[in-house]
């Protein structure tokens, strides 16, 4: 009976991530990274995001809001993501997200600032994502969609929430089992 259940269960995943658009291609938390950690980083308290690249024409603000608000609304909880973060901010983390990220990017490179290209253009949005202590990438995931029309497309929304949640979990194997998504990452990642 847990085996049906299990299988339901997948099969319900994979077609959600099919009906969302966004594709993760790549997801990995090194072992510094706990969801402790994450409390640490940002738990009720600004976490630092970086925007780089802009798919869209919109102007910069409006693309990094609504990028914001779509973190925001998918993480929850008491940690604000922001570019312009209060003095209460641990500056020591931060997330970087590249738009238009080129296939031989990584969160490595983005944490320790070495220069990263851009995409040669195509049909397909490849989004870069670390989190990142200082110069040290915690964890990082590569998503991709169809092209981004503008701010506002629910596209660039599923996007975001999608590499969000998978950049930034709440618990590692290992760790207690609560309100992370271990079990939804274990099926979709098998990690």
């Amino acid at each position: 009976m847990a085996g049906r259940w299990v299988a339901a269960l997948f099969g319900v995943v994979l077609a959600g991530c099919a009906a969302t658009g966004g594709d993760l291609t790549h997801s990995e938390r090194y072992p510094a990274y706990t969801g402790s950690v994450m409390r640490y980083a940002a738990g009720g308290r600004d976490l630092v995001v970086d925007i780089r690249g802009n798919p869209t024409a919109a102007p910069e603000a409006e693309f990094g809001g609504a990028v914001l608000r779509a973190m925001q609304a998918t993480y929850g909880g008491d940690t604000r993501f922001t570019a312009t973060p209060d003095n209460r901010a641990r500056l020591n983390f931060r997330v970087i997200l590249l738009f238009g990220a080129p296939a031989d990017s990584n969160g490595r490179a983005l944490c320790a600032g070495d220069p990263v290209g851009a995409a040669p253009p195509g049909n397909r949005l490849r989004l870069q994502a670390a989190f990142c202590q200082r110069h040290t990438v915690l964890s990082e995931v590569v998503g991709e969609a169809s092209a981004i029309a503008g701010s506002a497309d629910p596209a660039l929304t599923r996007l975001v929430e999608r590499v969000t949640l998978a950049l930034l979990p709440t618990e590692r194997p290992g760790e207690p089992q609560g309100s992370g998504g271990y079990i939804l990452d274990r099926l979709i990642f098998g990690n």
